[in-house]
């Protein structure tokens, strides 16, 4: 076992070189993740004190250009947000199977939505109506069929030009590591 701090928290390693694991412990001593590298940890903890992970540098997607009115916008806006959910639902460590990505583009005069439907999250991405910036939905739920589930949480749709960031407020908001939620 190698511990190291790191910004104020503690990550501890093994050295099993068949299973690789590194937790990160809060100031409190408290488990907040396990990953299986030290870089995915210093990343992640990067993220959740507000610094920007590294990320090459890529164009980053107007989320805002209004889908209403434009097909060519509306299925540029589906596209980038199907493949952010992908990216998510593995930044999140969500096992295959555990979750399905479903498209609705709904009529001409709307956005449509995007979602993400676990067995214990729900995320959604539409362009909101009245000039809020809270495009991304994501709450807590009981399995596919619960479509109510917990109390919502909202982000801005700017979040999705940088995943590992919004992993971390959804794991800080939500709780204990989705990819390991148990339903109750």
């Amino acid at each position: 076992m190698r511990s190291y701090d790191y910004k104020g928290y503690k990550l501890v390693s093994n050295d099993n070189a068949e299973n690789p694991r590194v937790n990160l412990h809060g100031a409190d001593g408290t488990l907040v993740a396990t990953f299986t590298n030290l870089g995915d940890a210093t990343r992640r903890v990067d993220a959740f004190v507000g610094l920007s992970p590294p990320v090459r540098k890529q164009k980053r997607f107007n989320w805002h250009a209004p889908c209403q009115y434009n097909e060519a916008n509306k299925a540029r806006f589906h596209n980038r947000a199907t493949t952010a959910l992908r990216k998510l639902a593995r930044a999140l460590e969500l096992a295959p199977g555990t979750y399905e990505i479903r498209r609705n583009r709904a009529g001409i005069a709307v956005s449509g939505e995007i979602t993400l439907h676990g067995d214990h999250i729900y995320v959604q991405i539409s362009q909101p109506f009245g000039g809020f910036d809270s495009g991304v939905l994501y709450r807590r739920c009981r399995g596919r069929r619960d479509y109510t589930g917990g109390r919502n949480h909202f982000e801005s749709l700017d979040t999705l030009n940088a995943i590992e960031v919004l992993a971390t407020r959804i794991e800080r908001n939500l709780g204990p590591p989705i990819s390991r939620m148990r339903m109750k």
